[in-house]
């Protein structure tokens, strides 16, 4: 439900989103990946300079993930089996789920286009 809000399957110039096959939005997806890398680098470096590890995120699975073949990455369900966090409840475990963070996408309409448009409404839902 959430993908029409910033994406056309083709562009039609009516509906004014770009189409996931525009080179422009590729792009700005290779970009953002590359940015999320660098970032979950960094603060496996900072978890690793803590005397006990990793204690905010499940930095190991993270980059396990990026570094595998773009078709074959295994996509987490749930925030928590990325972000440690102790005592959360049922209602907070549920509402942390992927298909509660699609919903919720779907839910606020399109304050963006694209790719730059869903990275910043997922960033704000977070």
């Amino acid at each position: 439900p959430w993908f029409p809000c910033f994406f056309s399957l083709q562009k039609t110039g009516e509906d004014n989103l770009p189409a996931v096959s525009e080179e422009n939005q590729k792009r700005q997806a290779d970009v953002l990946e590359q940015w999320a890398r660098s970032f979950l680098i960094w603060a496996k470096q900072i978890a690793q300079s803590h005397h006990q590890g990793e204690q905010l995120f499940r930095l190991q699975s993270l980059l396990k993930a990026l570094d595998s073949p773009h078709g074959q990455r295994q996509y987490g369900e749930k925030l928590g089996e990325l972000v440690i966090e102790s005592n959360q409840s049922a209602k907070a475990e549920h509402q942390d789920r992927l298909d509660s963070f699609k919903n919720r996408l779907a839910d606020q309409g399109t304050k963006g286009h694209g790719v730059l448009g869903l990275a910043h409404e997922l960033f704000t839902l977070l």
